[in-house]
């Protein structure tokens, strides 16, 4: 006769919250189902296969009632795979652990997409992985805005359904990088529903954009720069603080926005500053010069701030959230600051990371020292954002070929 064992199932060791899985066994054979149910770490026993009250959260009534559903349908579900064993018993030439399974997902009604969906956002929330909260949660937004619009049914993906809201996501102008942004953080949460045995694969993603397109990255002139540095801001301390963080990110070799924000005091001992790129992880050291030193003496973090420029304003509060509400802000002062010295490109902070690499090039600095100072893996990675840089060069050469026509 078949056997039913109750496991929790984690997708890596650092993970503080599961999924309750159903594990199958007859005549050697494994098979398991996925139950839907998520069980933080600290309320599994593992002894009795139950759900339990944590020791920090005794008297908590929203913990409680979350372990008497979890429970409930554990129960539920167990003597409804024992039911249909029973049943199977009987059956002339036998049973397999495949029938069992199949019988079970017979009787279950799929868990509607955007309920799986925001099962995820819990468990990558509890793992503490906050930029895939948010990524899924702004897809999962903009899928709930389709449907309120359109009608469209979301509880079951399907081919012809992301193909109509594909085209609703274009009819509102969005470009395809964001369309593809959605659509992969979907791909992703109906792949996790595969594996956990809630639906069967049918590939809905597979005539829709899930592609990166390359945007050109837009650097700025030595003059443009000048004009950035000279610009006359002393009666706006918000927009000079970031105009100065711009070329102090430029006077750093184009360090980017996320490690300059999070660039601590200890970072820098000796003349030299010494950080590991967010990105890549590779190790950068940059030498403080006269400029860097300057700015770093006009705007300093506060005494007790274990960081070194002022951006994180709370070291004990959400970093993560103060970094990404910074780095909004000064992208919109960018934005006028550029608009103040004519540009005819956006400013960003990313403009600063662009700028040094496209004037180290003009100025014929040695590629293997411009792959390093960006911090990039290889030469070949600094080779395709170096052409990503200089439109006007082939501009350039397709005139001196037109010449005389």
């Amino acid at each position: 006769m078949a056997t039913i064992k109750i496991k929790i199932r984690f997708s890596n060791a650092g993970t503080s919250a599961g999924r309750v899985v159903y594990q199958v066994i007859h005549r050697r054979v494994i098979r398991r189902i996925a139950s839907g149910i998520s069980v933080r770490k600290d309320m599994w026993e593992e002894a009795t296969s139950r759900v339990v009250m944590p020791p920090d959260a005794i008297g908590d009534l929203a913990v409680a009632n979350e372990m008497r559903i979890a429970n409930t349908r554990i129960d539920e579900d167990m003597e409804a795979i024992r039911s249909i064993i029973d049943g199977l018993e009987g059956r002339y030439g036998g049973y397999s652990a495949d029938d069992i399974v199949d019988a079970f997902q017979a009787q279950i009604t799929p868990i509607p997409f955007p309920d799986f969906m925001e099962e995820e956002i819990y468990l990558k929330e509890k793992s503490g992985k906050m930029g895939t909260v948010r990524t899924y949660t702004s897809a999962l937004r903009r899928l709930r805005a389709f449907a309120a619009e359109t009608g469209y049914d979301i509880n079951i993906i399907t081919a012809d359904l992301m193909e109509e809201y594909e085209s609703w996501l274009s009819q509102r102008g969005v470009v395809n990088n964001s369309i593809s942004f959605y659509m992969r953080a979907l791909r992703a949460v109906y792949s996790r529903m595969v594996k956990t045995g809630m639906v069967r694969e049918c590939h809905p993603f597979a005539n829709v954009y899930t592609g990166i397109a390359k945007t050109r990255k837009r650097a700025i002139s030595e003059t443009d720069l000048r004009k950035v540095r000279m610009l006359n801001l002393s009666g706006d301390n918000a927009l000079e603080m970031v105009r100065d963080m711009f070329l102090l990110s430029f006077y750093m070799m184009g360090i980017s926005f996320v490690d300059m924000a999070f660039l601590k005091k200890t970072d820098m001992r000796n003349e030299v500053i010494s950080y590991c790129r967010a990105k890549t992880g590779q190790s950068i050291n940059i030498g403080v010069n006269a400029k860097i030193l300057h700015m770093l003496d006009k705007h300093p973090s506060a005494t007790d701030s274990p960081y070194l420029l002022p951006i994180i304003s709370d070291p004990k509060g959400d970093t993560r959230k103060q970094y990404l509400n910074a780095l909004r802000e000064f992208n919109k002062k960018l934005k006028k600051i550029g608009e103040r010295i004519g540009l005819a490109d956006k400013l960003t902070t990313y403009t600063s990371r662009h700028s040094w690499a496209s004037i180290a090039r003009t100025r014929n600095v040695e590629l293997s020292v411009i792959s390093d100072a960006l911090g990039h893996q290889s030469e070949a990675t600094t080779r395709i954002y170096l052409a990503t840089l200089d439109t006007g060069r082939i501009s350039r050469a397709n005139d001196i070929i037109l010449r005389g026509f």
